[in-house]
């Protein structure tokens, strides 16, 4: 699908022939596994900091009211296991990117939140991603854009496996997850379903794993796509108003591979994976 730029429509069938041959669970899972020696990074320089009161990294405003009820969709049953809040409060408050310690939040990682426990593994691919790339290909190949409605059923249930996958993963329960899936507000039927809906579950599903920056850049951060998406606050000058499409090369590869470092050089807002409208 990284080559839908090139061709919807092929990028969306070869993806479906290629996914014949992929995962066909969550035990095939690809994964870095730790062990209470060799401790999950997240674990080590997040979880431990932010308990010693010394601010690291956490969730985003963005992801959190995909899931606590904000953006309306109803709670996540995932949000109180990827993420842990002031025992005070009675909301989930993300952090307004850009924003820094000022913006309000009170969740964050701990030493029991999912992916940073000692053991957690490093998600890598997973059968879930799988899932969420057949409900887009399958969604793209049947017409669809990112402003239209309606799939077919395969893609429909490729979408809600993609839901269900990734909650069992991460331990939610059968009961919980079927209420989530059967609520209104979810359970939107294929002739409904939107490129938002897809890639809106792939964003959650698939946190912490940068494979989500592709994707949004593939898209041009539409807010068609991501919905009441926003620019960070104090956006580095470089990026001149514009989205971030690209990292820069590493002081090492500027002095050690100088020649091939410039010539393939590009500002950090040039555009890169964009999906063509």
């Amino acid at each position: 699908m990284q080559l839908s730029r090139k061709g919807a429509t092929t990028a969306a069938n070869n993806a479906l022939q290629a996914l014949t041959n992929g995962f066909q669970g969550n035990a095939d899972d690809f994964q870095v596994a730790y062990t209470s020696r060799n401790f999950n990074p997240w674990h080590s320089n997040v979880a431990l900091a932010n308990n010693t009161g010394n601010f690291t990294i956490t969730h985003s405003a963005y992801l959190i009211n995909q899931m606590n009820g904000a953006a309306g969709n109803p709670l996540d049953p995932r949000l109180p296991l990827i993420a842990t809040r002031a025992a005070t409060a009675t909301t989930w408050v993300g952090a307004t990117a850009g924003r820094g310690t000022g913006s309000g939040s009170n969740v964050s990682f701990n030493v029991n939140t999912w992916q940073s426990t000692q053991t957690a593994p490093i998600v890598i691919c997973t059968f879930a991603e799988a899932k969420f790339i057949e409900a887009e290909a399958r969604f793209v190949a049947n017409g669809g854009t990112a402003t239209t409605r309606g799939t077919t059923a395969a893609g429909y249930t490729a979408w809600q496996d993609g839901i269900r996958t990734s909650m069992t993963k991460i331990g939610v329960s059968t009961a919980d997850a079927t209420t989530y899936l059967n609520n209104a507000a979810v359970n939107v039927g294929a002739v409904n379903l939107t490129l938002s809906n897809i890639m809106t579950q792939k964003y959650v599903a698939l946190f912490l794993n940068p494979e989500v920056w592709t994707d949004m850049r593939r898209y041009d951060y539409s807010t068609n796509v991501y919905r009441n998406l926003a620019l960070p606050e104090n956006l580095s000058p470089d990026l001149q108003g514009r989205w971030i499409q690209r990292m820069s090369y590493p002081s090492s590869e500027n002095s050690r591979n100088t020649e091939v470092a410039r010539a393939n050089f590009k500002a950090i807002n040039v555009p890169m994976w964009m999906f063509a409208q």
